[in-house]
């Protein structure tokens, strides 16, 4: 297995595919050192999906189990990919938080300007919207 420090400078000479390539052919390796390298290429390149899906699956692992890292890096990514998305509002119906975040984005959503905004509030807020009326319609 590789030294972190042979991977860092490996790392300084790839893109962020070419980096994942990499990473997928080591083989062995600790849990530990599986989430420090993709912590490492997830700050290196840090809307990289892949290295968002690892982290994801570290944090839920027994060894690197860490549910408030995961909480927060879902949080942060939830709108970059539709998975993600889904897992976020599996992560919050199943907390029982779906419904005070849809209040917060409610009270929170800005009216004009900052159109990012609008926009990820929108993608919760219509799909929950959506959801809740089909639970509504068709009580299973």
């Amino acid at each position: 297995m590789p030294s972190l420090r042979s991977l860092r400078r490996t790392r300084a000479h790839l893109p962020g595919s070419e980096l994942e390539h990499y990473f997928q052919s080591l083989v062995g390796g600790t849990p530990e050192m599986y989430l420090r390298l993709n912590l490492y290429a997830s700050q290196r390149f840090p809307h990289n999906s892949a290295f968002v899906r690892n982290l994801l699956s570290a944090y839920s692992r027994r060894e690197t189990y860490n549910e408030a890292a995961w909480e927060a890096l879902l949080r942060r990514h939830w709108f970059e990919e539709s998975d993600l998305r889904n897992q976020f509002f599996e992560f919050l119906t199943r907390t029982g938080k779906l419904d005070a975040e849809i209040k917060s984005l409610q009270q929170g959503a800005p009216r004009k300007g900052k159109a990012s905004g609008r926009i990820c509030a929108t993608k919760i807020l219509l799909p929950a919207n959506i959801g809740a009326s089909l639970s509504l319609a068709f009580p299973f």
